[in-house]
């Protein structure tokens, strides 16, 4: 009996490690090894000087030992706009998750100030330090911009060129490698922007990739905004998925079998037919009235009828 109260005992401290002795310690006793973080190679990441949100192309670095990584900004550009892809800015001593879109092939991307070199010049680099918590390593991107030659001779027909369709991330290429000359965009961009015209955003997209870019300072890529009559493309689209599934029976079919508010109405009998081609007899909202509603739909379907649908 004595010998099996000795034996529990020591069971219980083998099980649990020797009485809370540290894992960092190999089982004779000399320090565990540790292998530091590879938080990938130092690059330099060549850009044109017109190009807008150029993505830096990140890779997540690894820990060979499954040690919990911490990631810093430690440096960033001298000058330009560094950007996450969701808009926001990027500073030196930034936390960045290891699950981080910023690892994303858009999840980072650079902007020359305009106009700002005449040759080939740097624009300092973005660095990160990566630590297990025994070592630390940095990792650096130098950024190179490269003057534009104002002598674009590309057209669309200088094809053929690669297409793709976007997945969960945009892919970027630039303007030359489908065929579009960068100074042309660059004017229509300016244009676009100039004080006075009141532009959000602008998007330029060719076989699938974004080919340039720009928001206003208000503005970011995450935002969402109404779409106005482009969601009549996306709606008939939908509609006849919808009917291929079953649905909808037919574009005839009321829409108050949908909208059951309008059930037992004036409204009642309005056609889905009806509905997509403007043909209701609903009311037309005052411009400002739709635009500064805190709920548009609401507004949209407590529309007055004033007259015959059809």
């Amino acid at each position: 009996m004595k010998r099996m109260v000795f034996l529990l005992p020591a069971l219980f401290l083998v099980a649990c490690g020797g009485g809370g002795g540290s894992s960092s310690q190999s089982s004779n006793g000399a320090p565990a090894s540790n292998n530091p973080p590879q938080p990938g190679t130092d690059i330099t990441v060549s850009l044109p000087e017109n190009v807008i949100a150029g993505p830096l192309n990140l890779t997540a670095p690894t820990d060979s030992d499954g040690d919990t990584m911490t990631l810093v900004v430690t440096a960033i550009p001298t000058s330009g706009r560094l950007r996450k892809g969701d808009g926001q800015s990027v500073s030196v001593g930034y936390n960045i998750g290891i699950n981080s879109n910023i690892f994303r092939p858009t999840g980072l991307n650079f902007t020359p100030d305009t106009d700002t070199n005449d040759n080939n010049s740097s624009f300092g680099y973005f660095s990160y330090s990566v630590s297990d918590g025994k070592v630390t390593v940095t990792r650096t991107i130098s950024i190179s911009i490269n003057p534009t030659t104002g002598n674009c001779s590309l057209s669309v027909n200088s094809g053929p060129f690669t297409s793709t369709w976007p997945g969960l991330d945009w892919e970027s290429a630039d303007p030359e490698s489908l065929g579009m000359c960068p100074d042309e965009i660059n004017q229509a961009m300016e244009y676009a922007f100039k004080e006075g015209n009141y532009t959000g955003a602008v998007l330029v997209i060719k076989n699938g990739y974004i080919v340039s870019e720009k928001y206003a300072d208000n503005k970011m890529p995450t935002d969402l905004v109404t779409s106005w009559s482009v969601a009549k493309s996306f709606t008939s689209s939908l509609i006849g998925i919808a009917l291929d599934d079953g649905f909808i029976s037919n574009i005839d079919q009321p829409v108050s079998d949908f909208i059951t508010s309008w059930k037992e109405t004036d409204k009642e009998s309005i056609t889905l037919k009806q509905l997509m081609t403007v043909r209701t007899a609903l009311n037309l909202l005052d411009g400002s009235d739709l635009y500064n509603a805190p709920d548009q739909l609401k507004i949209s379907l407590e529309r007055e009828l004033i007259g015959q649908p059809g």
